[in-house]
């Protein structure tokens, strides 16, 4: 029989610990669940559309934290011209779900913290022991993120797929600054005429995928689908 939570936190009834989690910090939010369970994070992956989202596998259990849902407060100016900015976001979406027992999902949103994506980013790895990012996937509108912020936050990766972005110069801009990795997932539909680029078909990959991949329509279902298989 599983042994009750000696976390105060898991011990108060449902509706006090929605209430105690909104109010706390992510470095305690984070700290609390690892606690819980008693395992660090084994697999990260981020997904970028109209807004972003981070993902951490931890066990059964995954946590998935979206930023910038909110359109059109994020505009600034950078290289390639007006572009959503990875500034502090003002909310995040938590959704904790449970592989295994479904009753144990929960979702709450966070007010603005005094973090940026790359502040969220840094806490996260470090409370769950997790320092780099196992997949990046590129979705419809992708595009109106400025592509050196997402560099910036992100550095590298060792898998990335890009769908449907809704710009090919942007599909461009990907590849030139994530590339190499080790596993790219592509359409012919990402470039002008539907052409690959010899440049890509040549390079060395443990996997390339050319082809029909997830879209944004389903990218929450394929999301805790990738975090289920590890």
């Amino acid at each position: 029989m599983p042994q009750s939570s000696t976390n105060p936190l898991l011990n108060l009834p449902d509706d006090e610990i929605i209430r105690k989690l909104r109010e706390m910090n992510l470095e305690e939010i984070c700290k609390e669940l690892v606690e819980s369970i008693e395992i660090k994070g084994d697999f990260m992956p981020v997904s970028i559309g109209s807004d972003i989202a981070v993902s951490i596998k931890i066990g059964s259990k995954s946590i998935q934290l979206t930023y910038y849902r909110e359109r059109n407060m994020y505009w600034g100016w950078g290289a390639y011209g007006r572009k959503s900015k990875l500034t502090e976001p003002q909310s995040v979406l938590v959704e904790v779900t449970n592989f295994k027992d479904h009753s144990e999902d929960t979702t709450f949103e966070l007010g603005r913290r005094d973090f940026t994506m790359k502040g969220w980013l840094e806490q996260l790895q470090d409370i769950f022991s997790y320092p780099k990012i196992d997949c990046i996937w590129f979705f419809h509108s992708s595009f109106e993120f400025d592509i050196d912020d997402i560099k910036e936050v992100f550095e590298n990766t060792a898998e990335m797929k890009i769908g449907d972005t809704g710009c090919h110069v942007f599909n461009q801009m990907i590849l030139r600054k994530f590339l190499p990795c080790e596993k790219l997932s592509i359409k012919a539909s990402n470039f002008p005429n539907s052409t690959i680029p010899e440049g890509i078909l040549v390079q060395h990959f443990d996997k390339l995928q050319v082809g029909h991949f997830c879209d944004e329509s389903s990218r929450h279902h394929h999301t805790s689908f990738y975090l289920f298989q590890f």
